[in-house]
């Protein structure tokens, strides 16, 4: 959010035009870039923009400072004072950059990654450089110089043989990381010129005077993820919808009427899951509730039902509906949220309003939930302030229920009423009060124009919500500087950068005078797809918006008895994280093996070879847990009095997100015996002792549950007769094997089991047909 705030409101300087970077987008690409950085005082820089860099763009500048801070500690101190003291993120802002990502080969065997960089030349370019260099030196294997269309180019390679390539040509400075030829492939498809797919998709969300240009080919990436991922691993992707959606644009810029940010998320057949539950509906009942308030957010389509659909699971007995499928009986579609300051002042001043399509089942479902409320579990940490209790009170022929957690608890209540087509909800029964009052008709609502529908319409107005925003900003500046500098505190160049960021908002004179009369994003859902479109005042600050509007859609379905992390979640995401295990510890691994030559033995033994405790302390220290390691008896045996004590304290490195098993106990097994890299009783093995070679030699597995076992005791899978129930158990489809050369791979229930043995040998001469 912060970097898209900061290059929000420039474009370009340099005489090379739009179309001339759009060129430079390779095909074949996953995700794809441009950013179009302009200097406050171009020409071309039109009126409206012109104001708003005057007022915005020295604070945006100062911002750039703090970039450093997000890695603070890890980034070399030479980078990080050059950021500072140079104003690296002021340069960036006037940099044309053009960037892609594509991934070549079976993503389900060892792909190479590619990814390309290209910077108009200037000072964040050469910034830029001094990082590409202290990379190159630190992991790759020295510099070659070659030229490559007249220009010098430098190349190293790195494990994989990945290459880094880098060097100055047509204005650019230009990084490459992939096959050895990726820097030539880049430059032959920019004779092609701008791909199909990137040109009609920012056709679509053309937004006049561009800054900021993306694509996301979702295709691509669902199927490299189908590759790699067990069928059920997929089911959450279809049930939001992903299995829909062919690609997403968009495009961040200004026209005459100031800043403006589009996306499109493509769907040819129809958005399906989440991305379909915003349709727009001319006919919603929530049409005229809306107030003329300081916020408002509207949805016009059936949200609750939507979300009822997405939630259905497999159950006992299909004919008793959830909870969800019970209110999105009794509800209309539609909903408003709603702030005013009138309402019951600053903080009790919102209130949410869902249509009621059934009011003799939205009472029974209320009489449900005041019981669930009233009941008070004995360790609930509320109970010193004393019982629950629900208060009710008369107003206008409408009953007023007031929930409060105990009898002195100043926090966590709840006011609400259902009338006979209405359930309205607040914080305080003063803000329900003025709501039945323009139910009713006693106060005027402000009508919602409906030949202007969209599925989301969220209005508000930045200077009432926030108060005063400069002092705003300030105070949350200081709040972040607090937080985040709490281990800098004796930091000289912290105190410094904190100093100008806390004090580089514009005073509030200067900043009402650019604010739009009012800010409004929409989101609707389409034919053919999701449209958003966002018309802001300060540039980037969409994103933080977007995210509240997630979290009150989140609060509605948590309300309607829903748990959207259970719908959009999960095993994938395990997955995804068990692969990033693996390749840490692959890392450790080869860390490991540059410090002493060899990799770790299978045991930490004592003086008589007698096994004491797992490699897996042995790598400790190249996970950064070298405090943890040193905590360790290394002359005794796991399961001492001592070291056992240690057992709760498993990294998470060694642990699946989802395994069931007990702390401390983990499924990332080395492959044991005489012909693995974990042999017993013997010394660890060096790189040159694998014959086989490395990427056809597996080292490490993430094995199924049953085979869970401490992390700290020498023990890991030694394969036998059985070997598939050993790599896949009883129910899993899959396993992730790592191989000595660090790659990671998945292994489904198809594959032969004669590779599978050949591959955990490390000198069999078998020959391995991927």
């Amino acid at each position: 959010v912060l970097l898209i705030g900061l290059v929000s409101c420039l474009g370009h300087r340099a005489a090379v035009g739009q179309e001339s970077l759009d060129d430079r987008i390779p095909s074949d690409y996953l995700v794809a870039g441009v950013f179009d950085g302009r200097a406050a005082d171009a020409e071309d820089i039109a009126d409206r923009e012109r104001e708003i860099w005057e007022v915005l763009g020295p604070m945006y500048s100062e911002l750039s400072l703090a970039i450093p801070v997000l890695n603070w500690n890890d980034m070399p101190v030479e980078l990080r004072d050059a950021w500072i003291e140079e104003e690296i993120g002021a340069a960036f802002l006037e940099s044309q950059i053009v960037f892609y990502n594509r991934l070549e080969g079976d993503p389900a065997m060892s792909a190479v990654p590619g990814m390309g960089v290209m910077i108009s030349e200037g000072r964040f370019a050469s910034f830029v450089d001094r990082f590409v260099r202290m990379i190159a030196a630190d992991g790759g294997v020295g510099l070659e110089r070659l030229r490559i269309d007249g220009a010098k180019i430098q190349r190293t390679v790195f494990r994989r043989e990945l290459s880094l390539t880098f060097g100055t040509m047509d204005g650019y400075y230009v990084v490459t990381l992939g096959g050895p030829d990726e820097l030539e492939w880049w430059l032959e498809q920019q004779e092609k010129g701008a791909p199909e797919s990137w040109t009609s998709a920012q056709q679509r969300v053309a937004t006049g005077r561009r800054w900021l240009s993306l694509n996301v080919e979702v295709a691509r990436l669902k199927s490299m993820f189908e590759a790699m991922a067990r069928p059920r691993d997929l089911e959450p992707l279809a049930a939001i919808g992903v299995d829909s959606v062919r690609s997403v644009a968009l495009q961040a810029g200004f026209d005459d009427d100031g800043y403006v940010h589009r996306l499109w998320v493509d769907c040819p057949e129809g958005p399906r899951g989440i991305f379909g539950l915003f349709e727009a509906s001319a006919d919603s009942p929530i049409a005229g509730l809306a107030q003329d308030a300081s916020a408002v957010l509207a949805i016009q389509a059936d949200v609750i039902g939507g979300l009822a659909e997405l939630a259905v699971e497999p159950k006992a007995d299909r004919n008793v509906p959830s909870p969800l499928e019970r209110a999105a009986a009794a509800l209309g579609p539609g909903l408003v949220l709603q702030y005013s300051f009138e309402d019951g002042g600053p903080f009790v001043g919102g209130s949410m309003i869902l249509p009621v399509d059934d009011a003799k089942l939205a009472r029974q479902l209320e009489r449900n939930w005041i019981e669930s409320m009233l009941e008070q579990p004995v360790d609930d940490p509320w109970r010193w302030w004393g019982p629950p209790r629900i208060d009710s009170m008369e107003y206008r022929g409408e009953t007023i229920h007031w929930y409060s957690p105990g009898r002195f608890n100043p926090f966590g209540s709840l006011a609400w009423t259902i009338t006979d087509d209405h359930l309205v909800m607040a914080l305080s029964p003063m803000t329900i009060k003025p709501t039945i009052d323009r139910l009713q008709g006693v106060l005027a609502s402000a009508d919602f124009d409906s030949s202007d529908s969209v599925g989301l319409d969220f209005r508000f107005r930045l200077a009432d919500t926030l108060g005063t925003p400069s002092g705003m900003g300030q105070f949350f500046a200081k709040v972040l500087i607090h937080e985040g500098g709490w281990d800098l505190r004796r930091d000289v160049e912290w105190n410094r950068v904190a100093s100008r960021v806390a004090s580089c908002f514009p005073d509030s004179v200067t900043l009402d005078a650019i604010l739009l009369d009012e800010e409004r994003i929409s989101v609707t859902s389409e034919a053919d797809g999701l449209s958003l479109e966002a018309r802001m005042t300060m540039p980037g600050s969409e994103l933080v918006l977007l995210g509240a509007v997630a979290g009150a859609l989140a609060a509605v379905a948590d309300q309607a008895g829903v748990d959207v992390g259970a719908i959009v979640a999960p095993v994938s995401a395990a997955r995804v994280q068990n692969q990033n295990n693996l390749r840490q510890i692959g890392l450790a691994l080869h860390n490991y093996h540059d410090t002493f030559r060899r990799f770790p033995p299978q045991a930490i033994t004592d003086d008589n070879g007698r096994p004491l405790l797992s490699w897996r302390v042995a790598i400790l220290p190249y996970i950064e847990q070298q405090q943890l390691y040193d905590q360790f008896h290394h002359d005794e045996p796991w399961d001492s009095e001592h070291n056992l004590a240690l057992l709760e304290r498993m990294p998470a490195v060694f642990r699946d997100p989802l395994s069931e098993a007990e702390p401390g106990m983990t499924t990332f097994l080395g492959i044991s015996g005489d012909a693995g890299i974990f042999p017993e009783d013997r010394e660890g093995v060096r790189i040159a002792e694998i014959i086989d070679g490395t990427s056809n030699t597996l080292m490490v597995i993430k094995g199924p549950e049953e085979s869970a076992i401490e992390w700290t005791r020498p023990s890991d899978l030694t394969p036998d007769m059985n070997l598939l129930d050993q790599f896949f158990g009883e129910l899993e489809e899959s396993f992730l094997g790592l191989t000595a050369d660090g790659a990671v791979h998945t292994f489904d229930r198809d594959t032969d089991e004669a590779m599978i043995r050949a591959l955990i040998t490390r000198g069999g001469r078998e020959v391995i047909e991927w």
